[in-house]
């Protein structure tokens, strides 16, 4: 270890820390060029829950990711949601696959929740 290795230089932790998040700044640079319709908190989170696979949640469109259930939640997300991470429950979406319920009031959780119980019935793949 050389200089600065006890954490006084700062250089060292700082590059360390900064790569993942340089790292999604590109990607969400990447994203950003294929993708012109999302907000830009939306893209964000997107692209960190998501990282390279967001191609497989987002669709070229606001319009082709359905209806919004909950701000910045589509259709389309809670669709791969259910398909790929196996989210069958509002639970598994709001808190265990991200931590969106944390910024949603409880009427909007309300709506994931009957979301799930009617449009999202089903929606997970089988085999």
């Amino acid at each position: 270890l050389g200089e600065g290795s006890g954490g006084g230089d700062g250089d060292i932790r700082c590059i360390t820390f900064a790569a993942p998040a340089v790292a999604n700044e590109a990607l969400a640079a990447e994203v950003r060029r294929r993708y012109a319709w999302p907000a830009d908190a939306q893209l964000q989170r997107m692209t960190r829950a998501y990282g390279s696979r967001i191609g497989e949640v987002l669709t070229t469109s606001a319009a082709g990711m359905g209806a919004e259930i909950a701000p910045g939640l589509h259709e389309a997300e809670l669709h791969y949601l259910q398909r790929e991470e196996w989210a069958a429950r509002p639970d598994d979406v709001l808190w265990r696959r991200s931590k969106l319920g944390l910024h949603y009031s409880a009427q909007q959780r309300d709506d994931v929740a009957q979301w799930m119980a009617s449009e999202g019935a089903g929606a997970r793949k089988v085999g």
